[in-house]
């Protein structure tokens, strides 16, 4: 998992029940994957998604921050704020993508009984970094769950 930084350093690591995951860049069916934040001024949004393309199946976490402002606590939203419908690809997500197309059926979502927190450590708006912890909790359409804990990330973000 990576180290606790601050930098900009494009990292993104967790446990999920317990077990270690860090994101990479790497290659996939898509192409070129890396950990990513994409920080809506305007509507000051953030949402962060990064990869682990290491492992059989590529996997993937997405999640979304809404009124996102300054160093401090918020609550994981379970679907972008820009949609209003609970689609597959809108939703705070742990997704293990499987090749069998069944994706979206298999995801962890971030589900009303459940909980996500964020904890911004620096969010810096003029070299676009944000760096922070994370916790949710996850349940998929089955009702298994998966605890996320101790995730941080380091990120630079894409301004839009």
């Amino acid at each position: 998992m990576p180290e606790p930084t601050q930098e900009g350093e494009d990292t993104l690591g967790m446990l999920i029940d317990g077990k270690e995951w860090s994101a990479n860049t790497g290659f996939d069916i898509f192409g070129p994957s890396k950990t990513k934040a994409r920080y809506y001024t305007d509507s000051q949004v953030l949402i962060i998604s990064a990869r682990n393309t290491i492992r059989k199946n590529s996997e993937e976490i997405e999640f979304f921050i809404d009124k996102v402002n300054a160093a401090r606590n918020y609550t994981i939203d379970s679907l972008n704020p820009f949609f209003q419908e609970p689609l597959c690809w809108q939703s705070t997500r742990f997704d293990p993508m499987t090749n069998d197309n069944q994706s979206c059926f298999q995801a962890y979502y971030l589900t009303k009984n459940d909980s996500g927190k964020v904890n911004i450590s620096r969010l810096d708006t003029i070299s676009n970094i944000v760096s922070g912890t994370f916790d949710m909790t996850l349940t998929n359409s089955s009702d298994e769950t998966i605890f996320i804990t101790n995730g941080r990330f380091d990120l630079t973000f894409q301004k839009l």
